[in-house]
């Protein structure tokens, strides 16, 4: 095989394995913040799928991906919002919650998501043009990627650049050690740990609208 068939190979290999794990990169970036505070929400995959129920729909309806995004990333945080009343607000433990937010995300999606079965959206177009394609290596990846891929590897790295490199990321990394210390700090221990359980909502939102309306583009449930 030639140098330039293996550079493309190696080109195509790269960015079906970025494009892929795009949605996994934003909701385990989420979760891992949601942790920081000594939160577990096992509710994330309902969050993703109710994401992508209501982002595909957004999508379809109005022939925008952009408000499909953002229509996803609010319904992952609207539905994050009873992981926080009910071990927050309730004093429920933080596993069964977790499952009565995922039991809700699959239900909700499962019983609305039925009418866009089928249906396609129109994602972002690719980083570059299809003539690019002939590029060693860099030309497959420019024209198969959308610009949410490398989108999530910047939001990783913001995220823990934030986490272990500012003042409030440390606050929050202090709650998730100890109440007690971050209560004697000053520190509000349900407020943050509230903001935890939202941030992780709204990128679980997020990446469920990533893959459906983005990377699949079908609806969820087709």
């Amino acid at each position: 095989m030639a140098e330039t068939e293996v550079l493309a190979v190696a080109g195509s290999w790269v960015a079906a394995m970025l494009r892929s794990s795009t949605p996994l990169m934003l909701v385990t970036t989420g979760e891992t913040l949601t942790q920081r505070v000594g939160i577990v929400n096992l509710g994330i995959e309902g969050q993703m799928l109710c994401g992508a129920c209501v982002g595909f729909a957004v999508a379809a309806q109005t022939g925008s991906p952009v408000l499909g995004f953002a229509a996803g990333a609010a319904a992952g945080l609207l539905l994050s919002l009873v992981h926080v009343a009910l071990c927050l607000g309730c004093d429920a433990n933080q596993i069964g919650s977790g499952i009565a937010v995922f039991t809700l995300g699959l239900g909700f999606s499962s019983y609305f998501g039925r009418g866009v079965v089928g249906g396609k959206v129109a994602g972002l177009a690719p980083l570059a043009a299809s003539d690019a394609a002939g590029i060693p290596f860099a030309g497959p990846i420019l024209t198969q990627l959308t610009p949410m891929a490398p989108f999530a590897i910047v939001t990783v790295l913001i995220a823990g650049l934030w986490l272990y490199r500012t003042r409030t990321g440390l606050n929050w990394r202090i709650v998730g050690e100890s109440f007690q210390t971050a209560r004697a700090l000053g520190i509000r221990p349900l407020v943050v740990q509230a903001q935890g359980i939202l941030v992780g909502g709204l990128m679980s939102g997020f990446a469920g609208a990533i893959l459906s309306v983005d990377y699949t583009k079908l609806g969820p449930m087709s």
